[in-house]
């Protein structure tokens, strides 16, 4: 039976990474361990890891160098272009510039890559509010973190 880690770097439950790795260790039957978690000789359990986004990659690299016969499967999530349309303020966008770069080195020499584009994610919540017509005529938006211009806010609203 393989066991599966699952590498997350939050556990803030209105983070879509750590909303991810919940999903994911319930269709692995893994275990989640995050950033500031203590690494030390317990990944020899596992037979699979899966790392979600720097610096989890770098823990992942890690991991598979001293245990060659562990698989790393790197959760490619697509950080959206660093352009002035995303990301319009100067200093955040040079952030993710590098954070964008950190994560692109850190992927490299995974055994397996997935894309989160090409990978079916099951929907959340699935239950209808008894009266469905509740919402028609107010104005309601989806909580999806900071109000960004990349997270299409307006649209949702």
């Amino acid at each position: 039976m393989n066991k599966t880690l699952i590498l997350t770097p939050n556990r803030t439950e209105t983070c879509g990474m750590y909303q991810l790795a919940k999903d994911l260790s319930k269709e692995f039957d893994g275990d989640i361990m995050f950033k500031d978690s203590d690494f030390k000789n317990q990944f020899f359990k596992y037979d699979n890891v899966i790392s979600l986004f720097y610096p989890m990659h770098k823990i992942a690299r890690r991991i598979q160098q001293d245990s060659p016969y562990i698989n790393w499967i790197c959760y490619n999530q697509g950080i959206p272009p660093v352009t002035k349309i995303y990301f319009p303020n100067f200093f955040r966008r040079q952030a993710m510039r590098y954070i964008n770069w950190r994560n692109n080195v850190t992927m490299q020499g995974a055994d397996k890559y997935w894309d989160i584009t090409k990978r079916e994610q099951k929907p959340r919540w699935t239950e209808r509010h008894p009266d469905k017509n509740r919402f028609d005529n107010i104005p309601y938006a989806l909580y999806l973190g900071r109000k960004t211009d990349y997270k299409n806010f307006e649209w949702l609203r």
